[in-house]
């Protein structure tokens, strides 16, 4: 004990040579607290030591030199690497002296890079793993052939995995071995040594050939991915590998082939997807090839065309869809024939599919379809014949009204509806029930009632309104009768019409809105007593609020109409609601209830006074500053242009329409429709304005 106090001692005083040597001495003490205290003076003394810890290690003392060790990876010195290297290599050695030597080697790094790779061929198998994990964080390129050689004999399972690991990132010195890989049995082992040489920067030109050999081969899902993702970023130059891998045994690379040419719509990929189409014992892989087909467009057409007479039903199935969805008209006949003569129920469904979206050039064959032994193609062809206004179809239609299911008559009469005139004729002068030659008539002009109330929307969805807007109306009535159109005007000026009209210039009708405020304007127009009696029970019990647009059509249609008790109470109201709201601190409100005055007065041919309340409101929303924020400036200033226009002022009505369009009122196809705007459509002013697109560009809000 007197030894370790004298020890404490000299470690109180600045080390010196003998001091350090003497505690380097201490490690080799008989008794263990000696030697850890020993230890511990040494560690605080740190890189002061370094020089005479590396000479220790030439000692004989094994307890030395495995302490010295110890210490000298603690302060992380790297001057020891060759004396530390013998001791790891040398046979004479303890196992607690190597295993310090190699942990200071690990922790030298980059300087023992050669031993460490020396330990991969150890027989311990935790040095060969914590050797590849050194040289994997050290990024050595050196130990590339031994980590690959260690790879094919390792044992363990856990150091095989490693080893891989690292060959998957130290390098193009890995690039051969890697390669090599690609031609294991082990699919994760390809699948990783393509992942490998993408990581160690091989280039693209340099795995394209292997990588294509295993893309036509491969089988299992993960690394087929994994090559065909790889071939995909090699854009047009992996075309070839695809176009070979269409005929692989392989499924799943016929499908990847597939995607890998669908975008790329190859001339020499049709003839072997059209094969794979028709022949393919996938119906996965028959599916893809049609997609494929299908974005070649009609360049695909023979193709399906041939497969119409194929043996296998889903084949010829799918031929007919997809000439369907490429438009083709080429196989009318063709398909005609299989509707006729295929005993499949879903081919036979799929022709007449076809058929129906033809039209009137299969009339013959939809004609043939209302005897056809499917109730829903008997139901399918009706519609289309009325689709088609097939004049050869309004006799066996009429012979299908006395059919007992209601549903077949119900779509009969649509079809007779659609075909029209000819066939209302047709209606009227056939033994029909005369119940049901009326519902026909009233949906007849139904729809044209509609269809004349449609004309009068703009595609901004404007109606608004002027002197002679229902001369077409108006025309049709005295044609007809106006018992034909004012019932179905008061039906769709009523709450919950349900309107017919769908389409609109192609695309799908959303302004079922409009078209009822029409209608009761409309109403207003055409109209007798009965028709304001039930415009009148619609409005009875109904409060009106500001902004209830179609109450005040109501009032207006009523007013015309001779009933003046709800438009003096409504007009009362907002006369006196505009001055309190004009005091609020929200004038929007305001600004509504003037527009709504000025738009009564106008209606109702009160001129001079609408066009005062108009011009009031310009000049109220203008004191606000707020031109830019509210759409009734711009509405405002045009139906001031209208009524200027209707006195015979053209220059200010020209003056007030370009205020409007600078205002926001960009409705050029109602400007075009209006027409209070027709004493002035010669004044230069106004070609100018209505001749430069740009007054009409749309100025969006921003975000």
């Amino acid at each position: 004990m007197i030894e370790l106090a004298f020890a404490l001692c000299l470690a109180l005083q600045d080390p010196d040579e003998e001091k350090i040597e003497q505690l380097i001495d201490q490690l080799a003490a008989d008794y263990e607290d000696e030697r850890v205290a020993a230890r511990k003076e040494l560690e605080k003394i740190g890189a002061a030591a370094e020089s005479l810890l590396v000479r220790a290690l030439k000692r004989e003392d094994h307890r030395i030199k495995q302490g010295c060790l110890e210490l000298l990876t603690a302060i992380k010195s790297t001057k020891a690497v060759e004396r530390a290297a013998e001791l790891f290599r040398g046979n004479e050695e303890g196992k607690l002296v190597k295993q310090a030597a190699f942990d200071y080697l690990r922790m030298a790094g980059k300087p023992a890079e050669e031993v460490l790779i020396e330990a991969l061929d150890s027989a311990e198998a935790k040095w060969r793993r914590d050797a590849l994990e050194t040289l994997k964080e050290i990024k050595s390129e050196k130990c590339a052939a031994k980590v690959a050689d260690l790879y094919n004999k390792e044992q363990d399972k856990a150091i095989k995995d490693l080893a891989f690991i690292c060959l998957q990132n130290i390098g193009k010195p890995a690039q051969p071995f890697l390669l090599k890989l690609l031609e294991s049995q082990d699919a994760k082992v390809r699948e990783g040594a393509i992942t490998g040489l993408q990581n160690i920067g091989a280039t693209s030109d340099e795995l394209f050939e292997p990588v294509s050999k295993l893309f036509v081969k491969e089988t299992e899902a993960s690394t087929l991915q994994k090559a065909y993702e790889f071939l995909k970023s090699a854009g047009e130059k992996a075309d070839p590998v695809f176009l070979a891998g269409l005929a692989s045994a392989s499924e799943g690379v016929r499908l990847k082939s597939i995607e890998g040419l669908k975008e790329r719509k190859l001339d020499a990929a049709l003839e072997p997807l059209a094969r794979l189409f028709e022949n393919d014992a996938s119906e996965t892989v028959r599916n893809g090839a049609r997609e494929s087909l299908e974005k070649y467009g009609l360049k695909a057409e023979d193709a399906f065309v041939k497969a119409l007479a194929n043996g296998n039903a889903a084949v010829r199935l799918s031929a007919i869809e997809s000439l369907g969805t490429i438009q083709s008209e080429k196989p009318f006949e063709k398909i005609a024939e299989v509707y006729r003569t295929d005993k499949d129920a879903k081919v036979h469904e799929a022709a007449f599919r076809y058929l129906e979206r033809v039209g009137i050039r299969a009339e013959k064959e939809l004609l043939a379809a209302l005897k056809d032994e499917s109730a829903e193609i008997r139901k399918r062809a009706i519609a289309a014949l009325g689709r088609a206004k097939s004049e050869a179809a309004i006799a066996p239609l009429i012979d299908l009204m006395s059919d007992l299911k209601d549903e077949v008559r119900d779509a009969a009469t649509e079809s007779l509806v659609r075909i029209g005139e000819k066939a209302i004729d047709a209606v009227n002068a056939s033994g029909m029930k005369q119940k049901a030659k009326d519902a026909i008539n009233a949906l007849y002009h139904r729809d044209a009632v509609e269809l004349l109330l449609q004309k009068l929307v703009t595609k901004e969805g404007s109606t608004g309104f002027f002197e002679g807007q229902f001369a077409e109306l108006d025309a049709y009535g005295q044609k007809h009768g106006r018992d034909k159109v004012l019932p179905a005007l008061v039906k769709m000026a009523t709450d919950g019409y349900k309107w017919r009209i769908t389409e609109w210039k192609g695309e799908p009708f959303h302004n079922e809105k409009s078209l009822k405020e029409l209608a009761i304007m409309a109403c207003g127009v055409l109209g007798d007593k009965t028709t304001a009696a039930a415009l009148r029970e619609q409005i009875k019990d109904r409060k009106y609020q500001y902004g209830d647009e179609q109450y005040e059509e109501y009032v207006i249609a009523l007013h015309r109409l001779g009933e003046k008790g709800f438009y003096d109470a409504l007009m009362l109201k907002l006369t006196q609601e505009v001055e309190t709201a004009l005091k609020a601190e929200d004038k929007l409100p305001a600004f509504e209830q003037l527009f709504s005055l000025a738009l009564m007065q106008n209606r109702v041919g009160e001129h001079k006074g609408a066009l005062e309340t108009y011009l009031r409101l310009a000049k109220v929303i203008e004191e606000f500053k707020k031109t830019k924020d509210c759409d009734l400036y711009g509405a405002g200033l045009y139906n001031v242009a209208c009524l200027y226009a209707l006195s015979g002022d053209k220059a200010k009505s020209v003056e007030y329409l370009e205020r409007a369009v600078e205002g926001g009122f960009k409705d050029k196809d109602w400007i075009q429709m209006d027409k209070d705007l027709d004493g002035i459509r010669g004044e230069e002013a106004y070609k100018k304005l209505m001749g430069d697109p740009k007054k009409f560009e749309k100025i969006e809000p921003k975000p």
